[in-house]
């Protein structure tokens, strides 16, 4: 079976070897007790050195919380700000967990679309309707799963001023910072003072499965203000007491070491992207190039032909062509027409997964 849905970037090599030793060192050379709930210090110096190198905003390493990947991160800062009866916009299509946290936290999904004919970019005027008196925070991820979209520095602008006017906090799923294939990764947090972070209102999210491909290790991190920082760090004690030590020096290794292997991984993304662009352009199945991340949505739609949903084209491509993508709709219901395709799937898989998904689609 040729597998165009989520695979272990793990698989190809890129956890590199220098981090798992690292992590049997730790074993073998150091106590593994109970640590910090927040994490280690040594670890969230070192975040706080990357965060203003790469994220282009300066913190303090109070002002950091390690997590069990971006996942625990995200749920933690949900938990510390939503309950139940508040409202939280989410973008339509989105990462399916959002929709599992906000239940854990008792708090509703209010979806805001994104337009595939505008490089899956939301339209922030239209989103001023959705909000209520029981709006409470708004979610955003860029670069983005499923879509790749790249939300451009003016846009963000508008986002972080649209979550002040309406008192909002905004929490910036950042997880996949540094798989930039155009442009550049903006954070809301740039267009902020120091005060005004330290201030709580914006919350970003960042983790080492997708830059260094550790996705089994579980380590994640989030970065906030002080205060709102302590009732997240209750959240962390209570729910994971604390992440390993063995797992925090193997993030440790990650930062300090080599950084040959993200730049080579994102440049082996592009080769794939464009390959993938390619092969719809030719086909003439192209709707947006994706410009971060490793995910390309599908349009399975054809004129003439019956109409399927993604799910019943992703299930009868199994069936027939042993091809197995993403179906659309389990990200939301603007992308149930598409299908998601994974750029860690090799050249090949991808060469021949793309003309098999489009000549199917032809049927």
């Amino acid at each position: 079976m040729m597998q165009m849905r989520m695979k272990s970037k793990a698989d190809e090599g890129w956890e590199t070897t220098y981090i798992r030793f690292t992590g049997q060192q730790s074993i073998e050379r150091e106590p593994l007790t109970y640590g910090p709930a927040a994490g280690w210090s040594w670890l969230r110096e070192l975040l706080a050195a990357k965060i203003e190198r790469v994220n282009g905003y300066a913190v303090e390493p109070e002002q950091i919380a390690i997590a069990a990947g971006g996942t625990g991160a995200i749920l933690a800062a949900l938990t510390a700000t939503v309950g139940p009866g508040d409202e939280v916009l989410i973008s339509d299509p989105h990462w399916p967990q959002y929709l599992m946290q906000l239940a854990c936290c008792g708090a509703t999904a209010v979806h805001y679309p994104l337009d595939p004919r505008n490089e899956w970019l939301p339209d922030v005027a239209k989103m001023e309707r959705l909000v209520t008196p029981r709006t409470r925070l708004l979610v955003i991820n860029s670069p983005g799963n499923p879509t790749g979209a790249v939300f451009p520095a003016h846009l963000m602008a508008e986002l972080l001023d649209f979550a002040r006017r309406h008192d909002l906090y905004l929490l910036s799923d950042e997880c996949y910072d540094e798989l930039i294939f155009e442009g550049e990764h903006v954070s809301p947090a740039t267009m902020l003072s120091c005060d005004e972070f330290n201030a709580g209102r914006v919350i970003c999210v960042y983790t080492f499965s997708k830059t260094y491909a550790m996705t089994g290790w579980r380590i994640g991190y989030v970065v906030t203000g002080r205060q709102l920082m302590k009732t997240i760090v209750d959240v962390l004690n209570a729910s994971s007491t604390n992440i390993s030590t063995l797992v925090q020096r193997a993030a440790e290794a990650a930062l300090t070491g080599p950084q040959a292997c993200v730049a080579e991984m994102r440049q082996t993304y592009q080769r794939r992207r464009d390959l993938a662009v390619k092969l719809l352009k030719e086909s003439g199945r192209y709707v947006y190039t994706p410009h971060g991340a490793f995910y390309v949505l599908v349009d399975v739609t054809s004129p003439g032909v019956t109409r399927r949903s993604g799910r019943q084209f992703a299930l009868d491509l199994l069936r027939e062509r042993n091809v197995a993508v993403a179906p659309g709709s389990g990200f939301g219901s603007v992308s149930q027409e598409f299908v998601r395709i994974t750029l860690a799937a090799s050249d090949e898989e991808i060469e021949r997964g793309v003309r098999e998904i489009c000549a199917f689609a032809d049927r």
